[in-house]
């Protein structure tokens, strides 16, 4: 009699199951990781944005060139920023030591007290983005990630 080496079909039927229910329970679990990161990653661009914003703003006044935002979208994707005046010019250059392609911000200003206006900083990569990093006040939820601004559609 000869002694045959091998798995069974139905030993190799168990393990290939038992494989796709460990794949269908961590497979959605990673790509909660996956978004948890991109969120993280979102936040954190949109801070360096805001540093550099404070920095640019702070530079303007010492040169008696105050400037006050109300609202202003800069896309950085380019070769030159989008609107071109002195403060997205240097947010801009600010910017390009990260990356050619830092993404597209939005600045608005939340409140005024006795030192000035309140800033916020909303951050996408790129149009149809829906994964938006916000500074200050980042959020930790990718089920409650802030949206992009409305007026502008970036579906383009």
């Amino acid at each position: 009699m000869k002694n045959k080496k091998g798995f069974t079909l139905v030993e190799l039927v168990v393990v290939i199951a038992i494989i796709g229910v460990l794949a269908a329970i961590l497979v959605p679990l990673m790509m909660g990781y996956v978004k948890k990161a991109r969120l993280r990653s979102h936040n954190s661009n949109a801070k360096v944005v805001y540093n550099v914003l404070t920095g640019e703003l702070g530079k303007l006044i010492t040169e008696g060139r105050e400037e006050e935002i109300d609202e202003l979208e800069v896309d950085c994707r380019g070769a030159n920023p989008d609107p071109d005046n002195d403060l997205t010019r240097g947010i801009y250059s600010g910017l390009a030591s990260n990356s050619n392609n830092s993404g597209i911000l939005y600045i608005g200003s939340f409140g005024e007290d006795e030192y000035g206006k309140w800033y916020f900083v909303h951050w996408i990569g790129e149009p149809g983005d829906t994964m938006v990093g916000q500074y200050p006040c980042p959020a930790h939820d990718i089920k409650k990630v802030p949206t992009w601004k409305t007026y502008k559609d970036y579906s383009e």
